[in-house]
């Protein structure tokens, strides 16, 4: 599952341990279109990236804890966590 905001996305991935499942934020990449209108990654951010950049990390953090929350709902307890869920 992905999250983004403007050309900026994040990767969810979600895991499974002992205790249940718990999800984690891949690399960021920024996407964008060369002089031959191909896609391409980005190995930098400019000012407004990174502001994109910043935004796409507070969506996906949201992502992240509706997805616990709804795995708590279904009767999944005690998963692992940083202690940063809200």
């Amino acid at each position: 599952m992905w999250e983004a905001f403007r050309r900026v996305q994040i990767p969810i991935w979600k895991h499974e341990s002992e205790k249940g499942p718990y999800y984690k934020a891949g690399i960021p990449t920024l996407s964008y279109r060369d002089e031959g209108g191909d896609w391409q990654v980005a190995k930098s951010y400019g000012d407004r990236e990174l502001i994109h950049l910043t935004k796409a990390a507070l969506i996906a953090h949201s992502k992240i804890v509706e997805l616990m929350r709804l795995d708590r709902a279904e009767g999944v307890d005690d998963q692992p966590g940083d202690g940063c869920e809200d």
